[in-house]
């Protein structure tokens, strides 16, 4: 029995993996720091911003070279973290860093942004958050093509809470994540980045995302994925 059950739960998330088209959205252009140690050219480039107002992450290749040892609670160098039954596979751009660019947006209090998608009708977008010092609520507005618009209003959670299995909106992207300054660990585990899933209406063509955050939280904003049909 066991052995079944593990097997249509490996066929359902193949399913779920291979569902629609999965879309990277490229929202560099709302960028504004560096939360993430990384290794570019064999040389470690530390982070120069934080995702809670005291520190970041860092890679695999970075924690390597910063500890003398890999960290298991470590992200992955090349951005790319799996598919599971709550998103479909995420690429984040730190994978393909420079050194240079930013990485991600920082928000200490109010803040507004906003970056346009591949137009598609989406399925479901997840955008990639962390919050410091509590939470932080957004709201979400999605502009389609036909000029119209809606509204959702979320709360993104502290990067060292819990979210609930049953959570129809947020789930983990990473999770277990260590704490890292720019020159070493700060904490060893249990910090994640969630992936807010803010439903878009399939039936309309999606073309613009914003985001308004409230004054309360330091949030981190690090990308999106979408997927469409399926």
């Amino acid at each position: 029995m066991k052995s079944l059950l593990l097997l249509l739960a490996a066929v359902s998330l193949a399913g779920f993996a291979r569902a629609g088209e999965v879309v990277q959205v490229d929202a560099s252009s709302v960028f504004n720091m560096r939360p993430i140690n990384v290794v570019v050219a064999g040389k470690v480039v530390p982070m120069t911003g934080d995702i809670d107002g005291a520190g970041g992450v860092a890679t695999h290749a970075a924690a390597k070279a910063m500890g003398g040892k890999d960290d298991p609670c470590a992200m992955p160098d090349d951005g790319k973290f799996p598919a599971t039954d709550k998103h479909p596979e995420v690429v984040m751009s730190y994978g393909k860093d420079d050194g240079k660019s930013p990485q991600g947006r920082t928000s200490r209090a109010e803040d507004k942004f906003s970056f346009p998608v591949p137009a598609k009708k989406y399925t479901g977008l997840w955008l990639f958050l962390g919050s410091g010092r509590g939470p932080s609520d957004i709201t979400v507005d999605l502009k389609y093509s036909d000029g119209s618009a809606d509204s959702r209003t979320l709360q993104v959670p502290d990067w060292f809470w819990e979210v609930r299995p049953e959570d129809p909106d947020r789930c983990y992207v990473a999770t277990d994540l260590s704490k890292w300054g720019p020159k070493r660990q700060l904490e060893k585990n249990h910090h994640s980045i969630f992936g807010l899933n803010v439903h878009p209406d399939s039936a309309k063509t999606l073309t613009e995302v914003a985001v308004t955050k409230t004054k309360p939280g330091i949030m981190a904003f690090l990308g999106a994925t979408g997927r469409t049909g399926g």
